[in-house]
């Protein structure tokens, strides 16, 4: 006899992949990424795997300062240099953003990143 705990990771959307961050002209950081699908592995002719859910949805969080998390539609965040010189100014070297596709099923596992505040 086994037991197991059913956690729904079979309809859950898988993590997003290739998380990058990268500081522009103004001080900004933009934390992008590329979502994956159940719907389809291939990466064919430079398109986009289809979505696989109803919508596209993604969920950003990081603690510094002050907590935050935001709901997003497209694979992109912002990290502005006032909410980054705040966590620096409050003691953190680095914050950890994490990113999660919302889907029908619940959310995936989050991708993590690092991001300096200096």
């Amino acid at each position: 006899t086994a037991r197991a705990t059913d956690v729904g990771a079979a309809v859950r959307p898988l993590s997003p992949v290739a998380v990058q961050a990268a500081r522009v002209a103004n001080g900004d950081t933009i934390v992008t990424w590329t979502r994956r699908s159940r719907a389809g592995f291939g990466w064919r002719d430079a398109v986009d795997v289809p979505l696989g859910e109803e919508r596209e949805a993604y969920r950003v969080t990081h603690a510094g300062a002050a907590s935050i998390a935001a709901d997003l539609t497209e694979p992109s965040y912002l990290y502005s240099a006032g909410a980054r010189a705040a966590d620096g100014a409050a003691g953190f070297a680095a914050v950890t953003i994490a990113i999660a596709q919302i889907g029908t099923g619940g959310a995936s596992v989050p991708a993590l990143i690092a991001v300096p505040t200096t």
